[in-house]
């Protein structure tokens, strides 16, 4: 993550894109470089369980077009009733894996789902993860949860901490995340 952070401010450093109102090249191109490097770079996942030793697993999720619905509920805001709008998203996302202490291999296909309001451009929102693993260390489920906070009001931008409970033919065992989504 180091060498991709590094990467992106020497093209910001050395290339400039002038604007008739302003100069934002830097800047455009460090967000460029980081949305276009951010599939290389693996999230890490800290995992324990199964009678293993704890350990880092990175993975690479590969997210599908995702299906949102909006809706309104009834709130109250002091004396006066209001409608509070929200959204639900259901998006595939398989997520091959590797651990390097045991240099394991794995295939996570699961379904999240994100609920969050959408009546602002950033605000939390909840996920909720579920889906099947198969691997060189078992086959099973997986079943998660996750708090995010949503950068954008489409939802596409956030950052958020994951975990998550894998449940294989060989065990049971846990991990968390950090997880920066992008697109």
């Amino acid at each position: 993550m180091a060498t991709a952070a590094a990467f992106c401010i020497l093209v910001a450093g050395n290339a400039r894109i002038a604007r008739a109102d302003g100069d934002f090249g830097d800047a455009l191109l460090l967000g460029m470089g980081v949305v276009l490097l951010e599939p290389l770079i693996p999230d890490l996942r800290y995992e324990i369980g199964n009678g293993t030793e704890a350990g880092l697993v990175l993975s690479w999720p590969i997210s599908f077009a995702r299906k949102e619905w909006y809706f309104a509920l009834p709130d109250r805001h002091g004396d006066e009733a209001v409608l509070r709008g929200y959204y639900a998203a259901l998006q595939p996302v398989v997520e091959p894996q590797w651990r390097p202490s045991s240099g394991a291999n794995r295939v996570v296909g699961l379904a999240r789902t994100v609920f969050g309001r959408s009546s602002s451009s950033h605000g939390f929102a909840v996920a909720i993860d579920a889906g099947g693993v198969v691997g060189e260390d078992g086959h099973g489920g997986v079943v998660g949860t996750g708090l995010l906070y949503v950068l954008d009001q489409e939802g596409l931008v956030y950052v958020g901490l994951f975990g998550r409970a894998v449940i294989t033919n060989e065990g049971t065992r846990f991990d968390v995340s950090l997880d920066l989504h992008l697109f």
